[in-house]
């Protein structure tokens, strides 16, 4: 089906699809994780999208998010991202790694870890 923009963004936040393609913009770290697969949020409390349930993942994710070492939450983390490819609830299909081509009168291109567009509002275009 087609839809305009707003009426497929609110379904994608529902969860109400089979199959769909996106991308996750915004995070650089592993909030994402809970953000995403914890089953506490499901829509409309999170964008747990595919409605996914793993409470060994709950626990996991819930013990990294309080925990103070830096090197045991990494560790968390860690055993999350694993689990998480284990049960492989999400197919990823794209890389983070954004690759971009300009020619040198280009100017004001600035790159975002987190893949945004939004240096793309800054560019000047110096070319004659």
């Amino acid at each position: 089906r087609v839809y305009e923009w707003g009426t497929f963004f609110k379904g994608i936040k529902r969860g109400e699809f089979d199959l769909m393609l996106g991308q996750w913009v915004g995070f650089t770290g592993p909030d994402i994780l809970k953000h995403v697969f914890h089953s506490s949020r499901i829509p409309p409390k999170g964008a747990n999208r595919g409605h996914y349930v793993d409470p060994e993942l709950d626990n996991i994710l819930d013990m990294a998010e309080s925990e103070l070492d830096e090197k045991k939450r990494v560790k968390f983390y860690l055993r999350a991202v694993k689990r998480v490819k284990q049960q492989a609830p999400y197919l990823d299909l794209w890389h983070p790694k954004l690759i971009w081509i300009k020619q040198k009168c280009i100017k004001n291109l600035s790159l975002y870890p987190n893949g945004s567009f939004t240096p793309l509002e800054k560019i000047s275009n110096e070319c004659k």
